[in-house]
């Protein structure tokens, strides 16, 4: 079966279980044109909420590397610190 005979039948099962329960059907097209919005709506979502992950990775990453030359840039060398240093 291809894809197509898939969702037809995917199509026809559901609407058969509609009319069983009394629910008003529709036509494939309509039912069909409903599925690919609620999957572009998905894809849309997830993208978006990927990019979002990211950026705030990146963020978070950022401000972990600014803390971490901030520190260094400020900190006050021991006199061990300093002779481990030398030896090595």
């Amino acid at each position: 079966m291809n894809e197509l005979e898939l969702l037809r039948e995917a199509w026809s099962e559901q609407m058969c279980e509609q009319r069983a329960n009394g629910i008003e059907t529709e036509s494939f097209e309509d039912w069909n044109h409903k599925r690919m919005a609620r999957m572009e709506f998905f894809e849309s979502f997830q993208a978006e909420r990927e990019a979002t992950k990211a950026a705030a990775v990146k963020k978070a990453n950022d401000e972990a590397r600014m803390k971490f030359f901030n520190e260094w840039k400020n900190s006050k060398p021991d006199a061990e610190s300093i002779a481990e240093a030398r030896v090595s």
